[in-house]
């Protein structure tokens, strides 16, 4: 209001002058401004009666606007944009699609930018969702480690994904770390497990994720897990909330696996490996399990009793 205030009284000189000398170059000399300028002031000036508050600065936003988007269609292409995390080009399809409505991707884009979505909102919602998985396959940590055993021509890295609440794991090793490799091994643990999944939860990471846009269902790790009919979620990045489950067995793996094996053939690797993981899900007993194995918990569950052993193929 202050600038306002004092662009008036700057305003307010400049006609006040003119109306005394009645010579617009001498005014427009003195204050360095336009012919163009004073014309319009003084226009405006007398056609208010002369009154100071019409030398005030006026929005330009038009007073009627025809050809604007509706509150209802607003408020649907938010709670789209909140639900999928996708972008206007999928939303403009989606629209026209199934509520027969055309928006150009500008409008929908401008519509964005009215109420922002909040990605750590939408992630903190969905962790907290399942925060405490009940059945087997509610939620899968899957994590990724970088096997330091030296092979020879080649780097492996080791997929890992492990059921929350029976500590169940399936391994499975990769040449590299990529969006590809990580959707390859969804499948494979998606036929590993012998419970449906309805959760994947993973670290932040370039291969899960957008790092720009964390949680953007657009992504192509996202949008194929929930084309397979499961919710995918991301732990915090650098807080307490973690992997930690899968991390934990990350490190059995390297100080009772690796650590004990320094040099192999890819091929005896993952054999070894199999034969460690049968181990580990059906011998290993855990503390944090009441003193038992993975599979004795999967058997705690009535439609597991009679499952002997878990092989992870």
């Amino acid at each position: 209001m202050e600038n306002m205030t004092e662009s008036m009284t700057e305003r307010l000189l400049w006609v006040h002058e003119y109306e005394s000398c009645l010579n617009i170059n001498t005014v427009c000399k003195k204050y360095a401004i336009s012919r163009k300028t004073l014309y319009k002031w003084l226009k405006r000036y007398r056609r208010a009666g002369q009154d100071p508050e019409s030398l005030v600065d006026q929005s330009r936003t038009p007073h009627r606007s025809p050809k604007q988007t509706s509150g209802e269609i607003s408020v649907l292409v938010q709670q789209m944009r909140n639900d999928t995390g996708y972008g206007p080009r999928k939303i403009r399809d989606i629209l026209l699609e199934q509520h027969g409505i055309s928006l150009s991707e500008r409008t929908i884009w401008k519509i964005f930018q009215r109420t922002p979505m909040s990605p750590a909102a939408n992630i903190q919602s969905m962790r907290e969702q399942f925060a405490n998985p009940v059945v087997p396959g509610h939620v899968i940590q899957v994590g990724v480690l970088s096997v330091s055993v030296p092979l020879p021509h080649s780097h492996i890295v080791q997929y890992t994904a492990l059921d929350s609440i029976t500590r169940l794991r399936v391994v499975k090793f990769y040449r590299t770390h990529s969006t590809l490799n990580a959707l390859d091994f969804i499948q494979h643990m998606r036929n590993a497990f012998p419970f449906p999944i309805v959760c994947v939860q993973t670290k932040i990471d370039t291969v899960f994720t957008s790092i720009v846009n964390p949680g953007a269902k657009t992504h192509a790790f996202s949008a194929n897990v929930e084309n397979m009919g499961m919710t995918h979620i991301l732990v915090k990045r650098g807080g307490i909330v973690r992997n930690r489950k899968v991390d934990r067995s990350h490190r059995i793996d390297e100080n009772e696996f690796y650590k004990t094996n320094t040099e192999w053939e890819p091929e005896e690797l993952v054999k070894k490996m199999q034969a460690f993981i049968d181990g580990y899900n059906n011998t290993r007993k855990a503390s944090e399990l009441g003193n038992k194995t993975p599979a004795e918990v999967l058997r705690t569950y009535g439609e597991y009793k009679k499952m002997k052993q878990f092989k992870a193929a």
